[in-house]
């Protein structure tokens, strides 16, 4: 009976420091629950609302945390010890396409240029889609791109490619003829130039 006397008050004690710790414990959870939410608000208002006057433009990645800054291409160039500048100029390619394959006279053809430069300082692409003017079994068209590439140096080649696509009907997702050229290099035009190219292309 002694022993059952003497057990008793210890298990009370037990008891007791275990809701001690719990009630302890509770709000210290509730507490870092709420200072972690109130953190991840935060960040996404500040993420929605865009740069901030006075900021550091860049990327939050919402996974890991990690804060990845803006590098614009001028100061990339700059990293890698390249004096950089901006060049502008125009690129014209004009399409003489002669129809062979009996495509119908409503049907529609898109020429399109493509030009991409590679550099220290980046990389840029550029595409450009015109619809052709047809006359008989003729069509002509002409795509210009005006360009403006921050780049280390003037003397460059740019990769220029072409396709002339022939769609069923206005609207229509159907292509009947399709012709494309890849792998030709051209000097890029001095500053301010203009770069003209003709090419020939049978459908």
């Amino acid at each position: 009976m002694s022993s059952h006397r003497m057990n008793f008050p210890l298990r009370r004690g037990i008891q007791g420091n275990l809701e001690m710790k719990e009630k302890i414990v509770t709000p210290l959870r509730m507490m870092s629950h709420a200072l972690l939410t109130s953190a991840l608000l935060m960040a996404g208002a500040a993420w929605a609302a865009g740069p901030q006057k006075g900021g550091v433009p860049g990327f939050l990645d919402p996974k890991t945390g990690a804060f990845t800054a803006y590098v614009a291409p001028t100061q990339h160039a700059q990293t890698l010890g390249v004096e950089a500048a901006t060049y502008t100029g125009t690129l014209v390619m004009k399409f003489n396409i002669t129809l062979k394959s009996g495509i119908p006279t409503d049907a529609v053809i898109n020429c399109t240029q493509n030009a991409i430069v590679s550099d220290p300082s980046g990389t840029y692409s550029e595409t450009k889609t015109y619809k052709a003017t047809r006359t008989g079994n003729t069509a002509t068209c002409s795509v210009s791109i005006p360009y403006s590439w921050v780049l280390s140096s003037g003397d460059q080649q740019i990769s220029q490619t072409y396709s002339v696509l022939v769609y069923g009907t206005p609207g229509s997702s159907l292509v009947l003829r399709e012709a494309s050229a890849y792998g030709t290099y051209i000097d890029m035009p001095a500053n301010g130039g203009t770069s003209t190219r003709t090419v020939n292309v049978t459908l």
